[in-house]
């Protein structure tokens, strides 16, 4: 193997628990970007979140919802776009 090409590269990993607020999309995307930013600065390379951090445990009722949908596309859309 070509030592010039034998590089090493560490990949650090951030594991997340947020206490999400059912149905609140708008305070679990702060509480999600505050928890991502405060890990990247630490060093993170990559922040990784339980299932449900948008939407919050158990949704229950919140599912049968018309609006839960595209609220939570709009939330996805917003954490795609932050840095």
């Amino acid at each position: 193997m070509n030592q010039s090409c034998a590089t090493t590269r560490h990949l650090t990993v951030a594991f997340e628990q947020c206490n999400p607020i059912v149905g609140d999309i708008t305070a679990n995307v702060e509480a999600i970007l505050s928890a991502a930013r405060q890990a990247v600065a630490a060093g993170a390379d990559i922040v990784v979140f339980s299932e449900l951090s948008l939407v919050g445990y158990p949704p229950e009722d919140l599912l049968f919802r018309t609006d839960l949908r595209p609220a939570v596309e709009r939330a996805l859309v917003r954490l795609c776009d932050a840095r």
